[in-house]
C-alpha cells in the first residue's frame, strides 16, 4: 500500500511539465478566442444597457472660524481638518437630504456628493453629480444653502463662504468607454481559460515526457520518434495536401529518420534474442500513429536487407495502401479482407522506392471481420508466411475501439504498443498493456510516438546538428542505409 501511495506521488510531482501545459493551451486556442469574444460581446451589451450619464456641478468655498478675513487664513488651518469631517458628517445626513429634497420639490435625493480638501488650505471643493446638468445645478445650490443652515445650527463660531460659483455642466462626468470595457473583459477572459486549461492539463495523467513514459508505464521503452512537421511548406499546407512519412519520403528531418532507425535496431533485437517473427503494431486509440510507425519499422528493417511482410490487418480503418500511395488501378483483387473471407491466395505488393518491402494491403473498411473461419485462415496465412520471411509486422485496430485487436494479438508473437506524447492516460495504458499480456503476443515494448521537443527544454542537438549543415536533407533523398552500404565494400575492398 505504501509503495503504491509512493508511486501515485511520483507521478504528481512528474505531471508538473510547463511545455506540456503549455501545448494543451494553446490546442484550445479556439475555445479562448471564443470565451475572449463573448466575454467581451457580453460586456459591450450590459455597459450600454445599464449605462446611467451623469452630470458633475462643482463648488469651492472656504471654511474657518466667524470673523473670518485674509488676515486670519493661518488660524483657520489648524481647525480646517475638524471642520471639514464635521461638514462632511452634515452633507452625508439624512436630515440634509430630506431638507434639498423638500425644497426642490423631489421624491428622492438622487445625487452623490462629495467633499474634499484642497492640501495645505482651509478651501474645501463640494461636487455634486446627478443626471442631467440642471439637477446638479439646482442641487449644489440647495446643498450650499442647507449646510450653510445646519453648520449654523450645529456647530459654533464657523464661516463658509463660497469663492467659486457652481456652474451648470455641459459635458457628462462619466463618458462611456465601451471599448475599454470590451477589452478589459476580454483580457479576463482569456486570462480565466488560460488558467482553467492549466489546471486540467496539470490534473491530467498522460504521459508529457519521456521520464514520466518510463516512470508510469508498465513496458520497457524501445524507442521515441519526434514530431515532424507534415507540411514544409506553405503551398502544401494551403493545397491541404498531406505528405507521407514513410522514411523513403524526400524531405523528412535526420533526427526523424534516424529515430525510426534505432527503433528498429532495439525491436530487432528483441524479437532475435526471444526468437519471434510475426510482431503487431497496435495503439490505445486511434490518431496516435501507430499504422505509420508499423510502415517506417517494416521499411527499416528491410533495408537492413532482412525479408519483411508488411499486413494491414486494420480492417476497420486501413491506411497501408495510403501510406505507400497505392494507385487506384492496383487496389482492385488485392483486399486482404475480401480475400481472406473468400479463402483465396493472398496477393503480396511490393513497397517502398527500393521494392525490397513486401505488403499485404488492406483497402476496403470491414465490420465483424474476424469470425473464427476467418481467425483460422488468417493464422494459416501467417504460419505459412513465417516459413519464408524474417519477420512479419502486423498492423491492427487500436485495442480500445475494436475487439478484434485482441483475436489478432493471439495470432502473433509479440506486440508493440504505440503511445502517442500527452494523449492517452497512463491508466488506460498499462490496461491496454495487461490485456496484450493476457494474449499470445506479449508486450515487447512501448514507442514513444509524435514527441515535441525544444518549446522551454531540451531538444535534439545531433538532429539541429545534421540539419544546420544540410546533411538530413540527402539523407533522406539519395538513402542513408545504401550509401553507408557502398561506402563500407569500398573501404574492405582498399583494405584487401
Amino acid at each position: 500500500m505504501q509503495e503504491k501511495q509512493k508511486k501515485i506521488s511520483e507521478n504528481r510531482e512528474l505531471q508538473w511539465d510547463i511545455e506540456s501545459i503549455i501545448r494543451d493551451v494553446l490546442r484550445q486556442w479556439w475555445v479562448i478566442l471564443l470565451v475572449a469574444i463573448a466575454a467581451a460581446a457580453l460586456t459591450g451589451a450590459y455597459v450600454k444597457m445599464t449605462y446611467q450619464p451623469q452630470y458633475s456641478a462643482t463648488t469651492t468655498f472656504v471654511v474657518g472660524k466667524s470673523g473670518f478675513s485674509s488676515n486670519t487664513a493661518a488660524d483657520n488651518l489648524n481647525s480646517a481638518k475638524s471642520m471639514t469631517e464635521r461638514l462632511s458628517q452634515i452633507m452625508q445626513s439624512s436630515i440634509l437630504k430630506e431638507r434639498v429634497c423638500e425644497k426642490l420639490g423631489l421624491e428622492s435625493f438622487d445625487a452623490d456628493v462629495n467633499i474634499s480638501v484642497v492640501e495645505a488650505s482651509n478651501l474645501m471643493t463640494l461636487t455634486v453629480k446627478a443626471k442631467s446638468p440642471m439637477l446638479s445645478y439646482r442641487m449644489i445650490h440647495a446643498v450650499m444653502d442647507e449646510v450653510t443652515v445646519l453648520s449654523g445650527e450645529l456647530m459654533e463660531n464657523i464661516s463658509v463662504r463660497v469663492i467659486q460659483e457652481p456652474a451648470v455642466p455641459m459635458e457628462v462626468s462619466n463618458p462611456l468607454n465601451v471599448k475599454k470595457e470590451m477589452k478589459m473583459a476580454a483580457m479576463l477572459g482569456v486570462i480565466a481559460m488560460v488558467f482553467i486549461f492549466a489546471v486540467l492539463s496539470y490534473n491530467k495523467d498522460t504521459v508529457k515526457n519521456e521520464d514520466e513514459m518510463n516512470k508510469k508505464i508498465d513496458a520497457r521503452l524501445l524507442g521515441t520518434i519526434y514530431h515532424e512537421r507534415k507540411h514544409k511548406t506553405l503551398r502544401s499546407w494551403l493545397k491541404k495536401q498531406i505528405p507521407s512519412l514513410c522514411i523513403d519520403s524526400p524531405g523528412l528531418s535526420f533526427g526523424y529518420v534516424e529515430s525510426v532507425k534505432m527503433l528498429a535496431t532495439r525491436v530487432q533485437r528483441q524479437l532475435d534474442k526471444e526468437g519471434k517473427k510475426i510482431l503487431l503494431v497496435t495503439s490505445v486509440s486511434e490518431n496516435e500513429g501507430k499504422s505509420t510507425v508499423a510502415a517506417n519499422l517494416a521499411l527499416a528493417l528491410a533495408r537492413e536487407d532482412h525479408s519483411v511482410i508488411l499486413v494491414d490487418c486494420d480492417f476497420r480503418k486501413p491506411s497501408q495502401y495510403k501510406i505507400f500511395e497505392l494507385p487506384e488501378k492496383d487496389r482492385k483483387q488485392i483486399d486482404l479482407g475480401l480475400l481472406l473471407r473468400s479463402k483465396e491466395p493472398v496477393k503480396i505488393k511490393t513497397a517502398g522506392i527500393e521494392k525490397k518491402l513486401k505488403v499485404l494491403f488492406s483497402v476496403k473498411p470491414h465490420k465483424r471481420m474476424m469470425s473464427r473461419e476467418v481467425t483460422e485462415y488468417l493464422e494459416t496465412v501467417l504460419n505459412a508466411l513465417k516459413k519464408v520471411t524474417d519477420y512479419i509486422i502486423v498492423d491492427s485496430s487500436p485495442m480500445a475501439l475494436v475487439a478484434e485487436s485482441e483475436v489478432i494479438a493471439n495470432l502473433a508473437d509479440a506486440s508493440l504498443l504505440v503511445v502517442q506524447q500527452d494523449v492517452m492516460e497512463a491508466c488506460y495504458i498499462n490496461d491496454t498493456i495487461d490485456q496484450l499480456n493476457r494474449t499470445k503476443g506479449k508486450v515487447l515494448g512501448c514507442v514513444y510516438n509524435n514527441v515535441r521537443a525544444g518549446l522551454i527544454g531540451k531538444s535534439r542537438e545531433y538532429g539541429h546538428y545534421y540539419g544546420k549543415y544540410g546533411y538530413g536533407y540527402d539523407y533522406s533523398r539519395y538513402g542513408y542505409y545504401g550509401k553507408k552500404t557502398k561506402q563500407s565494400n569500398q573501404s574492405k575492398k582498399q583494405e584487401e
